[in-house]
């Protein structure tokens, strides 16, 4: 998931943008790498364009979330809620509709689509509960 957000100074553990730009983490990255003989993609391609940071738990508004993807199975994003219906398509043929893409493509979502599709997931979910009886009153939307 790719989200959005200002956070406030205590919530960050890890702020990436500033380790890549410390001249000293960066030397220590090139001699990882020759030692081990590896490059460190994600770094060489990325390292200051995404202003990422590593935060404390916390809580994703629906509409901090800009994009969806990188899973190759829709469980790994969207636990069962129950045994699966016969009938029921399968996890590809649901992941092949709502994204257009096979489980073994990559891709992310457009932000308006990665929102409808986490309010589309949530409130399948209570409903589910509701029906179920598993939940004793209607969860908040």
């Amino acid at each position: 998931m790719i989200f959005a957000r200002h956070p406030a100074a205590d919530d960050v553990i890890l702020n990436l943008t500033a380790l890549y730009a410390d001249p000293d983490f960066m030397e220590t990255v090139r001699v990882t790498a020759e030692q081990l003989d590896k490059q460190f993609r994600g770094i060489e391609k990325w390292q200051g364009t995404q202003e990422e940071v590593v935060l404390e738990e916390t809580t994703i508004t629906n509409d901090e979330i800009i994009s969806l993807g990188a899973f190759r199975q829709l469980s790994d994003a969207v636990p069962l809620l129950g045994p699966r219906e016969p009938g029921a398509p399968s996890d590809d043929q649901i992941f092949k509709e709502l994204t257009g893409k096979a489980v073994n493509e990559h891709f992310w979502t457009p932000p308006k689509s990665a929102a409808t599709g986490v309010r589309n997931a949530a409130e399948r979910a209570q409903a589910f509960l509701r029906d179920k009886r598993l939940w004793p009153n209607k969860l908040p939307s």
